[in-house]
């Protein structure tokens, strides 16, 4: 991980909530700079998102059942999570409803197990005519990824950060889709069931993307919309980006509504299913309005739309960022 530690923290005073239905996110409030973003989000911050309130159940009478085809063929329960020592790996996870307003996307060290590791402690044997894994979560939530997706490999993880996973975040355990938007990552699941036919989920009965894969995004987390910069004194433009399982290759930014673009230092790049965090030093010279507009490009070649607002909401993000700031 790289030495952040000569990065200097302008200012960073109390967060506030932005408040959404089944929704704490903690976001900048207007006015606070920083001078950078963590590579590792503090578990505090991390967002939460369900599309329900958090179930209260028993987590010692808790158990997950696995069904194929509508027999259940094996379960897990806490007691068999405790006989594993989990693997730690650094995964990003982005809601699906992000946006510049709303920039629920986190990074984290997560300590789990692939799942088909426990699908063969279990016995449980995967038919050739499966197409999808479906879910169930203990809050009613409903969904599906295709089968294939558990090469990745998917996993069922129970720690976060070194700490055990909150129950706002998932408790007891929860799924790591790679690639695919938070929709995609069950929390809480009561049940696992393998279909042969695909499946619609909660939000696909609501016209959101079955696929929920990642788009090409960008964020400026700071300076925030609307503040006041200095004339001749240097500040730090810093924000995220990411596309998933597509690497960022490069984030780019325009002063100018897209004449010209300039290149943005990348601070933090570790690669596929981790976010990009960037920068750019700008000492403004003129006073006045000024749009500050970004946009990325990944190892694909794949880029984010010139639009701002993105193209389709129901589909995931898939804009760069634009804030106005006022030089005086």
């Amino acid at each position: 991980m790289a030495d952040f530690s000569r990065r200097r923290i302008l200012f960073l005073g109390g967060a506030s909530a932005v408040a959404l239905p089944g929704c704490d996110k903690l976001v900048l409030p207007p006015g606070e700079f920083i001078d950078e973003i963590p590579p590792i989000s503090a578990l505090e911050d991390f967002y939460r998102y369900s599309y329900s309130s958090v179930p209260q159940f028993d987590v010692d009478a808790w158990s997950c059942a696995i069904e194929d085809r509508g027999e259940v063929v094996a379960s897990f329960d806490t007691t068999t999570l405790a006989g594993y020592t989990p693997v730690v790996f650094e995964h990003t996870l982005q809601c699906i409803g992000s946006s510049p307003r709303l920039q629920n996307i986190d990074n984290a060290l997560f300590g789990g197990i692939p799942l088909l590791d426990l699908f063969d402690d279990l016995g449980v044997a995967i038919d050739p005519s499966i197409v999808e894994l479906g879910f169930e979560g203990m809050d009613g939530y409903h969904d599906s990824f295709p089968i294939d997706d558990l090469d990745k490999p998917v996993w069922l993880v129970w720690e976060i950060n070194g700490e055990p996973l909150p129950r706002a975040n998932g408790a007891p355990c929860r799924l790591l889709v790679p690639g695919r938007y938070g929709i995609k990552n069950v929390k809480w699941p009561a049940r696992l069931f393998f279909t042969d036919e695909p499946y619609i989920g909660y939000w696909q009965e609501r016209n959101w993307e079955k696929d929920g894969t990642y788009k090409p995004n960008a964020f400026i987390k700071s300076p925030p919309n609307l503040a006041t910069v200095a004339r001749g004194e240097t500040v730090a433009l810093v924000g995220t980006a990411y596309a998933g399982e597509d690497p960022v290759d490069t984030v780019e930014i325009t002063f100018d509504d897209g004449e010209t673009w300039e290149v943005c230092e990348l601070d933090y790049s570790p690669g596929a299913n981790i976010w990009t965090l960037w920068r750019y030093e700008w000492t403004p010279r003129k006073r006045g309005r000024l749009r500050i507009r970004t946009r990325i490009t990944t190892a694909s070649g794949a880029r984010s739309v010139d639009d701002p607002g993105g193209s389709n909401r129901l589909n995931g993000y898939d804009g760069g960022m634009e804030i106005e700031l006022v030089v005086a």
